[in-house]
């Protein structure tokens, strides 16, 4: 799935030449040229021509079994498909759909958030799917299933709140394969997030101090810091009241809070998350608009 999300991988596509795009794969798969003959269909003199550049293919058949044999969209080898142009459609519109999502939730309308968010994860999943792992698209559904996450941990009731940070960790799978510092830590930072309100404190404070580590400018940092102190706070208080909230990785993180490892304080215990009537909301199923998902979105179907 990650063959072609890595920076040496782009750089290879990006070069648009059949040879050093079968260099790269068979090197990368540590195949030999037979064996990569075998897999495209030719004999090994033909893939060496292929890769030094003595031999190439312009046939329009052949190129675009290649590209199924290496998981690759046609258009990279130069091929024009149909399905190309609605993938670009698909990411065009897909930014902004995000975007969208994120001001209806920051609205108040988190159920809506979903909405616009369920069928562009499932057209994005179901383009993976099939074998089309291009960066962009992936870079897409990573931030698009951490949107939906954070989404779902407004409408969810506080039991179900795991459902959200599962969601929230789709998302950081991806993002930790991609090799973008900025991008894993907001990925971070948003999935912690989500595991501390479903209060699993352990792998919260684990995912949020990795964020810390990962952020690159001063605005990253600011931005996450806090989230760590507030889940060592709050695990703190749960063991303190004898709760079963927070787990037992929870306690020694929390105690570098209060050595004053962090280069903050957490907050007083006890204190309230904004935003729980919210995730009490009971109207956990919502309709899509005419058109734009697969029927009725329920708890249920994640």
């Amino acid at each position: 799935m990650w063959r072609w999300a890595t920076p040496a991988a782009q750089e290879a596509l990006g070069t648009r030449n059949l040879g050093t795009i079968l260099r790269y794969y068979r090197e990368q798969q540590s195949l030999s040229q037979t064996a990569l003959g075998v897999l495209l269909g030719y004999e090994k003199p033909y893939v060496s021509m292929l890769e030094n550049g003595r031999r190439t293919i312009t046939d329009v058949v052949s190129l675009r079994r290649i590209a199924t044999a290496l998981s690759l969209p046609p258009h990279v080898l130069g091929v024009t498909d149909p399905a190309d142009t609605d993938v670009a459609a698909m990411l065009q519109f897909g930014d902004s759909t995000i975007r969208l999502a994120e001001i209806a939730r920051q609205s108040g309308h988190a159920s809506a958030a979903v909405n616009e968010l369920w069928p562009l994860v499932a057209r994005l999943e179901a383009r993976v799917a099939d074998g089309h792992c291009e960066r962009e698209v992936l870079e897409l559904l990573a931030r698009a299933r951490t949107s939906l996450g954070v989404a779902l941990g407004h409408i969810l009731p506080e039991e179900r709140l795991a459902t959200a940070a599962r969601w929230t960790g789709q998302g950081v799978a991806i993002a930790c394969h991609l090799d973008d510092r900025a991008f894993h830590s907001t990925a971070l930072r948003m999935h912690g997030n989500e595991l501390r309100k479903a209060g699993l404190m352990g792998a919260a404070l684990d995912r949020l101090r990795h964020a810390v580590s990962l952020a690159v400018t001063p605005d990253e940092r600011a931005a996450v810091l806090p989230l760590p102190a507030r889940a060592a706070g709050e695990a703190g208080a749960t063991t303190c009241c004898g709760g079963s909230g927070g787990s037992p990785a929870s306690a020694p993180v929390a105690a570098d809070t209060a050595r004053g490892s962090w280069p903050f304080r957490g907050p007083r215990s006890g204190a309230g998350r904004p935003g729980r009537a919210s995730r009490r909301d009971s109207r956990l199923s919502a309709t899509p608009r005419r058109g734009t998902g697969p029927g009725r979105w329920t708890d249920a179907s994640v």
